[in-house]
């Protein structure tokens, strides 16, 4: 079917899983910003951790180390190692667009930053939140990129999946 992507539920995010997130942190910032006696929520301590959360947090770190060898290749230069751990089928979506799969990726970023170290600038992310599911770990971050003179930023939502060959950015909403 034209203007569809095929969806593998074992390595994707769901549909749900990534809009109930960017819900609940549009939701969270916007009632902060409207009324600020507000508080978010207190997470429930544990003193011992559960299987499910040893598991969790070692899937959220596994990401993350991820996401360092990703960044460490883009300041390198190195958009091809850069887009690697992009799915062969994965979907980028930004202001300028939607654009799916790994080799369009590439050649969106090819377009826009060049290939050279210089022209690409310093990338860095901070992690503002994790949800981690079951081979699924989905993450709001902030971006900034120093290029030149110019520092640019903005907030992204990347869902990873882990399958055979890894993890794998199923889905990255850049803005």
């Amino acid at each position: 079917m034209q203007g569809r992507i095929a969806v593998t539920p074992a390595l994707m995010c769901s549909r749900r899983q990534v809009v109930a997130g960017a819900a609940a942190m549009a939701i969270t910032s916007t009632a902060a910003a409207r009324s600020p006696r507000l508080v978010a929520p207190t997470p429930t301590t544990t003193t011992t951790p559960t299987p499910t959360m040893t598991t969790t947090t070692a899937a959220a770190d596994e990401v993350e180390a991820v996401l360092e060898r990703q960044r460490a290749a883009w300041n390198a230069g190195d958009l091809e190692g850069f887009c690697a751990v992009y799915a062969d089928d994965c979907v980028f979506l930004s202001p300028s667009g939607l654009t799916t799969g790994r080799a369009q990726v590439l050649a969106r970023y090819q377009k826009r930053y060049g290939q050279a170290k210089d022209t690409m600038g310093h990338l860095g992310f901070e992690v503002l939140h994790r949800q981690v599911g079951v081979d699924v770990v989905s993450l709001a971050m902030r971006w900034s990129l120093d290029v030149a003179s110019e520092r640019k930023s903005g907030l992204t939502l990347v869902c990873f999946a882990k399958g055979p060959t890894g993890w794998r950015l199923m889905q990255d909403a850049s803005m």
